[in-house]
């Protein structure tokens, strides 16, 4: 990987991280509870990041609960106004292991199970995202379990 393809963005409550390998551009994004929808909107466009590059995914904690989607319980107000942005944006969501916590609340109001870390891409059927896993190991105290995904 070229180091000079590495772009990293900061907001106040926002963090992306961009690369490209080979052909895809690869955006790890964490996004804030509770922040506006258009921040996280700039944190996830990718025009200005990395040029011109048609094959993204998109992965990280978007903190972002999506309801039936994913099997969560709820889906949030991020769920219901940044997805269908996403979805218009090009991008489908790619399934982990349906109804599977990827965040393990373990103490005060962040106690409880949710689906947050998630995937979107818009490779669409040119290339194959699968073999999804989420990893039970602990990853050193994190309350965030490993969302694994093979590339073909």
């Amino acid at each position: 990987m070229d180091r000079r393809a590495v772009k990293v963005v900061e907001g106040v409550r926002v963090h992306s991280v961009w690369w490209s390998y080979r052909d895809t551009c690869f955006g790890g994004v964490y996004l804030k509870q509770n922040q506006p929808v258009d921040e996280d909107q700039r944190v996830l466009t990718v025009s200005d990041r990395l040029g011109s590059l048609e094959d993204v995914v998109l992965l990280g904690d978007f903190n972002m609960r999506l309801g039936d989607l994913t099997g969560d319980r709820v889906t949030c107000q991020r769920g219901r106004t940044l997805l269908p942005w996403i979805i218009e944006s090009g991008y489908a969501h790619v399934a982990t292991e349906h109804g599977r916590p990827t965040f393990l609340g373990r103490t005060g109001e962040h106690s409880g199970e949710s689906i947050v870390d998630l995937v979107f891409s818009n490779l669409g059927s040119a290339r194959h995202l699968y073999a999804t896993t989420v990893e039970d190991d602990d990853l050193g105290g994190s309350d965030h379990r490993l969302v694994y995904k093979e590339i073909l």
